[in-house]
């Protein structure tokens, strides 16, 4: 009887070591990526580049883009948004709609019109918790909390 190799695959696991597995490689279902061998459905970061590039490269509709390459439009937006690359302590800024502008930027700051909010404003438009800045592997990231009116970086 033949022996099975149970040694995990090399890649993989490199993968998943640096945390970009791709959960769901199955779901990657657009033809022209699954037509390379290049490509890996198994690389998250690959995944998500090529899905962002399929959109502001290729013209593709976001729901479509998102749908081929396994991942929800939120998920798109995730993975488009820009990001700054520099830890907090450096001199990032953030210049806010009247123009007051907030030189040193804290891992976490909350944005919203209720006067616990790091950020307020005084708009009925603005939930009383509407959005975070956060830190995050490198990166400050806008979260919308749920807020009817859009968030707008």
């Amino acid at each position: 009887m033949a022996r099975r190799d149970t040694r995990p695959d090399p890649k993989e696991a490199a993968l998943a070591g640096a945390r970009c597995l791709n959960p769901h490689p199955e779901q990657v279902t657009d033809p022209e990526f699954l037509a390379s061998d290049f490509f890996d459905a198994r690389d998250a970061v690959q995944v998500k580049y090529e899905m962002v590039r399929k959109v502001r490269a290729g013209g593709a509709p976001v729901t479509g883009a998102a749908a081929a390459f396994g991942y929800s439009r939120p998920a798109y937006y995730a993975a488009a948004a820009p990001r700054l690359r520099m830890p907090p302590s450096h001199a990032a800024q953030l210049t806010l709609p009247d123009g007051t502008s907030i030189r040193r930027l804290a891992a976490k700051i909350m944005i919203g019109r209720s006067s616990r909010a790091d950020i307020v404003f005084r708009d009925w438009s603005v939930r009383p918790f509407h959005a975070i800045i956060r830190w995050e592997a490198g990166s400050y990231i806008l979260l919308d909390l749920g807020a009817s009116s859009d968030t707008l970086a």
